[in-house]
């Protein structure tokens, strides 16, 4: 099985459409809260070994966006500039979900009050957590959830199961959140070994002077040398013009390639 990448951001301009389509794709499909919030919370444990710091120094957001690539790479850039550029930042997919899904469910409104709460009772694992409100709710048919990350200077500390279970008694009596989310939340959140083994992607590098034989990218004024697989565009660039439409009726983004015309949305 393919590890969860985490994408440094500050070479997030290096990464194409591919890349992130492909960790949209590695991430898995939930359909239960419980399962979302578990697999947060590994993965958030999973971030010291990523980031080379303790746990209790690292800062954490959760948002959403589109399923589309570019989307999401549009937010990651987003939150890269609220953190104020922070080399440390790095960002990944945590999980997809039906739209529809996470909108009946009220999974957002329920991760705003477990995060208060566990804040209220000095119960968080990281030095700070944040479940982003990002306004409208795409039109897309499936959502991802992403995670985003950076080392925030600090003291290291401890939290002790009595704060964790202190903040899941005040949430039990949220009749609207799911009471199986908070026992997995309170499971977890003290058990440092439940983690996600992730990986830090690899920026990709381009040579600069290309070999002789090697198609030169599309992009105008652009040296790199075309990347293959990429329809003649080098990893920085990527068009998609009237003869590279996925065949899926109204859709316009690009075949993948060995889709068969297709893009990774369709077929």
């Amino acid at each position: 099985m393919e590890r969860p990448k985490l994408f440094p951001l500050r070479d997030i301009d290096a990464f194409g459409s591919v890349e992130i389509q492909d960790a949209i794709d590695v991430a898995p499909e939930l359909f239960g809260f419980r399962d979302a919030v578990g697999t947060i919370i590994q993965a958030i444990h999973g971030l010291p070994e990523a980031l080379d710091c303790e746990l209790r120094q690292i800062e954490v957001y959760l948002g959403r966006a589109g399923g589309a690539a570019e989307l999401l790479k549009n937010r990651w850039k987003v939150r890269l500039k609220s953190f104020d550029s922070a080399p440390s930042t790095h960002a990944m997919a945590l999980f997809r979900s039906s739209t529809a899904r996470l909108r009946r469910g009220g999974w957002e409104r329920a991760a705003h009050r477990i995060i208060g709460a566990l804040k209220r009772n000095s119960a968080l694992c990281c030095a700070n957590a944040v479940a982003g409100s990002n306004g409208a709710w795409p039109a897309a048919r499936q959502t991802t959830i992403y995670l985003v990350a950076r080392k925030k200077p600090g003291r290291a500390g401890e939290i002790s199961d009595a704060s964790v279970n202190r903040a899941i008694r005040e949430l039990m009596d949220e009749r609207d959140i799911d009471s199986d989310a908070l026992v997995e939340a309170g499971r977890l959140i003290p058990n440092r070994f439940a983690t996600l083994d992730l990986e830090v992607a690899e920026v990709p590098r381009f040579d600069l002077e290309p070999e002789s034989n090697a198609l030169a990218c599309r992009e105008s004024d652009c040296d790199y040398p075309a990347r293959p697989g990429n329809f003649g565009f080098c990893g920085y660039h990527r068009r998609v013009s009237s003869e590279q439409k996925c065949r899926e009726p109204g859709c316009r983004f690009a075949p993948h390639p060995r889709n068969y015309g297709f893009c990774r949305r369709h077929r």
